[in-house]
């Protein structure tokens, strides 16, 4: 006979607390690791900003066991909070950093070719030899915040690569 009570398995804490451990053991790597030039800020603009003059890396920390698309909740969040981070601070040179421990997935429909990942392709369209628009397109289609549309519709390829796709960094498949 087991003395274990039920548990209402909806109020499980497991994955947040994962979570947490997470963000804090990628804030003590990001401490360790900080140059002497360098300021370190938790809970910042996002989990961990690395502040250099003007410039700022802002780092969005992700323990998620499933695989992550250009569609994923956690991404566009991710476009959107960048962009209005910028808005609100025209004076930093500011990089975003999407650290997680999911892998990229493939996006329905195969918008950038035949097994080619969405947050791949990413990376590779900051290349002037690799044709921008499919990736554009594809953004159009998230939803993103009104500013963020609108530079994305209007921007050149040089400014979108510039402004946009050369600041985001998706660094997938990194441990727990």
């Amino acid at each position: 006979m087991s003395n274990q009570l039920k548990v209402d398995d909806k109020r499980d804490a497991t994955d947040s607390i994962r979570g947490y451990v997470y963000q804090a053991y990628q804030s003590v790597l990001a401490w360790i690791q900080l140059k002497e030039n360098e300021i370190l800020v938790l809970e910042g603009s996002e989990d961990l900003d690395i502040h250099r003059r003007s410039s700022v890396i802002t780092t969005q920390v992700k323990d998620v066991s499933s695989n992550l698309t250009l569609k994923s909740k956690a991404v566009v969040e991710s476009l959107n909070n960048y962009w209005a981070c910028c808005e609100r601070n025209p004076k930093h040179d500011i990089r975003f950093h999407f650290l997680s421990t999911a892998e990229a997935g493939l996006e329905r429909g195969n918008p950038f070719g035949s097994n080619i990942k969405g947050l791949e392709y990413w990376e590779s369209a900051e290349l002037d030899s690799v044709d921008i628009e499919p990736l554009r397109s594809f953004v159009l289609t998230l939803e993103l915040i009104p500013s963020l549309r609108s530079f994305v519709e209007s921007a050149t390829d040089d400014e979108l690569r510039e402004k946009l796709v050369g600041r985001i960094k998706w660094d997938l498949g990194n441990k727990s």
